[in-house]
């Protein structure tokens, strides 16, 4: 009984090995198109955007009219292309 029992245990180890050879190999979804050795940086990482600058401090001028009927707008960053470009603050009605 121990002999079929160890008989039946390395034929189900033998079957696993090959399936999980079989399975650990990546998918066509899962391939990614590197140089030679592999290197290089994954195809969505080639253009990310680099993060944007942290806000500038501007100096509120006067408003052009009564300040009552003006609001600022703060500055901030834009991107345009391939970088941040500031947009600076203004009065607006």
């Amino acid at each position: 009984m121990i002999d079929r029992r160890n008989l039946i245990l390395a034929t189900l180890a033998g079957l696993a090995v090959p399936f999980c050879a079989i399975h650990a190999q990546p998918g066509p979804e899962e391939r990614r198109d590197e140089p030679p050795g592999g290197h290089g940086p994954p195809p969505h990482e080639e253009h990310a955007r680099p993060h944007m600058p942290p806000p500038r401090h501007e100096d509120r001028p006067r408003p052009p009219g009564p300040e009552a009927e003006w609001h600022w707008r703060d500055g901030h960053w834009d991107w345009e292309g391939d970088r941040w470009v500031w947009i600076a603050g203004r009065w607006y009605r």
